[in-house]
């Protein structure tokens, strides 16, 4: 009975990564189920690819009776220059004209790196050892990204790898709208820890 979720990150080389899957309100998990991914795969190739899975092994979207909800990189809100529409604007042209609900889930501005990668690794594991994360095996882009991801010396995510972080930094845009975890600075005064 939950929405299908459709997170994106936004690239031209090495291309388009998106992530279809089901956040569990009940459960609080994140179920991740299918990847779309090639290399320099552009926007609509993408969403041709998503609107083809929804209308067959999706069984029928319309059970869930909800819109789609949208996840990803607030940078695909930026108009590009030879045509004045936007990432989003794409994205909401193509779901209209195959009948499909949607709604967009993007802050007005990316979060933090450390808040991002702070949210996906609570969300892996939290305090008490549970994982809010379920990742279908076929899943192999992403599954890679996280067993190979690392940081760099500054604590951002090191993307010297042209390949890799695309697929995770879908998956951390929709794990950070939904499951944000920050980082709050700690101060000790007095012996006393305080915000």
């Amino acid at each position: 009975g939950e929405p299908i979720c459709l997170a994106l990150d936004f690239n031209i080389e090495p291309g388009m990564h998106g992530l279809i899957g089901q956040y569990d309100r009940a459960h609080d998990v994140f179920n991740i189920v299918h990847e779309l991914y090639a290399r320099r795969l552009n926007l609509i190739m993408l969403l041709d690819m998503f609107v083809r899975y929804i209308n067959t092994e999706a069984e029928g979207f319309d059970k869930y009776g909800e819109d789609i909800e949208v996840y990803g990189d607030a940078t695909g809100g930026r108009e590009w220059e030879g045509v004045g529409e936007t990432d989003y604007t794409i994205l909401q042209q193509v779901l209209e004209e195959n009948n499909i609900s949607y709604r967009i889930r993007v802050p007005g501005k990316n979060p933090f790196v450390v808040d991002r990668v702070n949210s996906v690794n609570v969300a892996l594991q939290d305090i008490r050892g549970d994982s809010h994360v379920r990742i279908n095996d076929q899943c192999e882009q992403l599954m890679d990204d996280l067993r190979r991801l690392k940081r760099d010396d500054f604590g951002q995510v090191d993307k010297t790898e042209k390949k890799l972080s695309h697929s995770a930094d879908a998956m951390g845009y929709w794990i950070t709208y939904v499951r944000p975890a920050r980082v709050i600075p700690i101060s000790r005064v007095g012996g006393k820890f305080g915000v």
